[in-house]
């Protein structure tokens, strides 16, 4: 949208066009009007139906922001804030034109351009009518980041028309706009799975009671909501995500978000996981001597609850430093000890505090005031859109998510920056168990790339490191031990040129699927061993042959 503004106030026939930018969320409207400002204009802001009337009328171009809700009688609706109520359920009939409904001309110009974000939704109904009854010669554009639901297509494409151009997954993927997203399924003790009836989760969850303390526990817990509210679950899976995050996560300098079942899920989320941190820490405490010296090859050999434990010991300056928070909505009914965490400018220093980087250690160089130990932010539907940080690295997902609400929450991990090569989604509840029905609303190649499993990485890891030995096997040379070999081999500039291609794939794919077993067990053999400790002496030994023998002779 801003390249679209700048490229038109730079020709003589189009600068003349007020912009209009038209979205259906408040956090949406703040976050891109303040991206707006990159076009170089002042932006105005309507705050009310009123406001956005007498801005709409204004003559001349201009550059204005409003939600679709403005769109309505005020005298009939008020400005009423906005909540989820207001837009469509994906399973729910869209609401048809109300042609029956006027709303005043505001105006008649054509030399107005209405920009509409998240064009996927609340545009099928009166609101939008109101738009185009006030703006009767308006052109429109609809944005979405979203697939459309096949369903969908056709009421969309009658609306605005059809497709100008589309950028896919796939292709922002390839473009290094977006990191792959990597989905993880977890089963910590007493976890759960989707579908199952609740006798089934009972018996999954409370396994080790008596028949007469399950039937207890059942009237206690009558549906399945409580269940995942239960504080024992909870208490479980913090436990298992706080380990996850130190043997995976925290090394690279990532944060997390946590997606809780409910509000008070969230709370309970909050409190678990700073007793499982500190339980952690007391377990890296109590390691022996010699596994708190454990080298990197030794520790991938050992089980996970080891790994967790000594990586817990190697950060624990960071790890006891790191801070959470839950962000939630409020209610009238809320518990007055959850105000600091529903209080909406509270919210904001809090995503502040999180977008800054982690102070691993003693980082040298690392400036203090730059960097947050706010390393998690548990949320229940807050934060699953319209909301960018790089620095997060991991979401831990705990509830039933599914269609567009499923695309944008995951969409919270593809974000680049920091050195990212890819976004974890480590799943409890079971989605991306049932990944094809979560998604089966779109079509297969409007989500191709959504999600991919983690588990998919490790034979490309093995293909990867293969291609690189393949270099020099190609050259006669059967090991990597012989250094001397491979600098000299490498001294031919087109093979450098393969070889550093082919070393940047293969580490990238070691650096996304460490220190997870699997990809423990193919690092086990001594060639790939060797490919990961030899290539730093190799390319080091390449660089100082290219310098004294290659270089002068390209001089002369």
């Amino acid at each position: 949208m801003v390249f679209l503004v700048r490229k038109m106030r730079a020709d003589a026939q189009l600068r003349r066009f007020k912009v209009i930018v038209i979205t259906d969320r408040k956090d949406l409207q703040g976050q891109l009007s303040a991206t707006a400002t990159l076009t170089g204009e002042v932006v105005d802001v309507a705050e009310s139906t009123a406001g956005v009337k007498e801005l709409a009328r204004r003559k001349g171009p201009g550059l204005i922001f409003a939600t679709i809700q403005k769109y309505r009688d005020s005298d009939i609706a008020g400005d009423a804030p906005l909540t989820a109520d207001d837009l469509p359920k994906v399973e729910q009939p869209k609401a048809g034109y109300k042609a029956d409904e006027k709303f005043e001309v505001l105006n008649e110009d054509d030399s107005i351009l209405v920009l509409v974000d998240e064009a996927h939704r609340t545009q099928a109904g009166d609101l939008h009518a109101n738009l185009l009854a006030g703006l009767p010669n308006c052109a429109r554009i609809g944005f979405t980041g979203t697939p459309i639901i096949m369903g969908e297509k056709k009421r969309t494409h009658e609306i605005f028309g059809e497709f100008i151009d589309r950028y896919t997954i796939k292709e922002a993927e390839a473009d290094g706009a977006t990191v792959p997203v990597l989905y993880e399924g977890r089963t910590a003790n007493g976890a759960i799975k989707d579908g199952a009836s609740l006798d089934e989760l009972f018996e999954d969850l409370f396994r080790q009671h008596t028949p007469e303390e399950l039937e207890a526990i059942k009237q206690k817990y009558a549906t399945k909501g409580h269940i995942f509210d239960a504080p024992a679950l909870i208490a479980d899976k913090a436990r298992d995500i706080i380990r996850h995050y130190v043997t995976n996560i925290l090394p690279n300098g990532y944060k997390a978000q946590v997606v809780a079942y409910s509000r008070l899920a969230a709370i309970r989320y909050f409190e678990a996981l700073q007793q499982a941190r500190d339980e952690l820490l007391a377990e890296a405490q109590a390691l022996s001597t010699e596994d708190k010296g454990l080298d990197d090859e030794a520790l991938c050999q050992r089980p996970a609850k080891v790994q967790a434990l000594v990586q817990a010991w190697r950060y624990r300056d960071t790890l006891a430093r790191i801070e959470f928070a839950p962000i939630i909505s409020g209610s009238n009914n809320d518990d007055p000890a959850w105000k600091r965490w529903t209080d909406g400018t509270a919210h904001e220093q809090l995503l502040k505090r999180f977008k800054k980087p982690l102070l691993l250690g003693d980082s040298k160089g690392a400036k203090p005031e730059k960097t947050d130990p706010l390393a998690f932010l548990v949320v229940k539907s807050m934060l699953l859109t319209g909301f960018d940080a790089p620095i997060e690295g991991v979401m831990y997902l705990d509830r039933p998510i599914r269609e567009a609400e499923l695309l944008q929450a995951i969409a919270r991990v593809n974000r680049t920056g920091f050195g990212k090569r890819c976004g974890i989604v480590v799943d409890y509840y079971g989605v991306a168990q049932h990944l094809k029905e979560a998604l089966a609303a779109y079509a297969d190649e409007d989500v191709a790339g959504a999600l991919a499993s983690l588990k998919d990485e490790v034979p490309v890891l093995r293909d990867r490191h293969l291609r690189v030995v393949d270099l020099f096997r190609r050259h006669g040379i059967e090991s990597l031990d012989d250094a001397e070999a491979c600098v000299e081999a490498l001294g031919s500039e087109k093979l450098r040129a393969e070889f550093a291609v082919k070393l940047k794939a293969f580490l990238a794919s070691l650096d996304t699927v460490l220190p997870r077993l699997k990809a423990c067990r193919i690092l086990a053999t001594p060639s790939v061993w060797l490919t990961s400790m030899r290539v730093p002496e190799i390319v080091t030994r390449t660089r100082r042959y290219w310098a004294r023998i290659l270089a002068p002779r390209y001089a002369s």
